[in-house]
């Protein structure tokens, strides 16, 4: 059975090439950086013991930043932090390092420790996230299946025009009681393509917090752990308030709800819900879109 094939949120356009081993490349791979370490003078380069992954492939750290050879890792690297992302990716590439950890001897479709990004929450240290852009909103909805329209949680709906797939909170999907169909599903982001086992489900249906518009999600609704977010991005009338061009969104944007989660996010595979109804314009050619 083939996968289905999501190209997934943030950023998703770059991607790092797919790597193919065999066990004498997992030797040869393990072999050249005994020789790197062997030829450190600098003491720069370790074996990290709690990263040793079960397959055998060798992950080694940085003790020293190679960018500004200073005592401390990469992630740590203020510099290197300071890069716009593209550089970021290219010396991480250049320098043959691991995009799921910064470590060497690995790709990071064999990585056994992937950092996590403080900023989006992917598995990815969080140099390759791009903190100043994005093309998200998230907003209240109404959620159900067409099966049992009765039982209606809400949740906030991410909306990323940058995925082209429609996912669930498994969490999420537990309190309306569903169960989806397990399947094979390839993830491509902007780090990594990966083949991942999740669930798939029908039927999902949204509404708006006045109940005057339904949207049924698409045919295929997939099933993730979490969804990357950050509830800062969640618009609320003060946050509108703070700015004179925003003042006249005071009255339509509903109140911000701390207990409610981020369950959903809706790609661009659900037109209906991704297009905006207005849209107010400011002098860079910025704008605010939203229903």
């Amino acid at each position: 059975m083939n996968p289905d094939e999501i190209s997934n949120s943030i950023n998703a356009a770059l991607l790092e090439p797919l790597q193919s081993y065999t066990p004498l490349d997992s030797v040869l791979i393990w072999f050249n950086s005994l020789l790197v370490l062997e030829n450190d003078t600098f003491n720069a380069l370790r074996l990290a013991s709690d990263v040793t992954p079960k397959g055998g492939v060798k992950t080694f750290v940085m003790r020293q930043c190679i960018l500004c050879m200073q005592n401390h890792p990469l992630a740590s690297c203020q510099k290197f932090k300071e890069m716009k992302l593209k550089d970021r990716i290219d010396f991480v590439r250049k320098k043959e390092l691991c995009f799921g950890c910064l470590g060497m001897g690995h790709f990071s479709n064999r990585c056994l420790a992937r950092k996590k990004c403080d900023v989006c929450q992917l598995k990815h240290p969080t140099h390759g996230c791009n903190e100043d852009t994005t093309s998200s909103m998230i907003l209240p909805v109404w959620l159900y299946h067409q099966e049992d329209p009765d039982h209606q949680i809400m949740v906030y709906a991410l909306l990323d025009p940058a995925s082209n797939g429609t996912f669930i909170k498994t969490e999420t999907l537990n309190k309306l009681g569903r169960k989806g169909v397990d399947i094979n599903l390839r993830l491509n982001t902007m780090h990594s393509r990966e083949i991942i086992t999740t669930q798939k489900i029908t039927g999902l249906k949204v509404e708006d917090l006045e109940r005057t518009t339904q949207i049924e999600l698409p045919m295929a609704v997939y099933c993730r752990s979490d969804i990357p977010s950050r509830r800062s991005e969640i618009p609320h009338p003060e946050m509108a308030n703070k700015w004179d061009h925003l003042c006249e969104l005071t009255t339509k944007l509903p109140r911000y709800q701390e207990r409610i989660e981020i369950g959903l996010l809706i790609g661009s595979n659900c037109p209906k819900a991704i297009k905006p109804q207005d849209v107010i314009r400011m002098q860079l050619e910025l704008f605010l879109v939203g229903e």
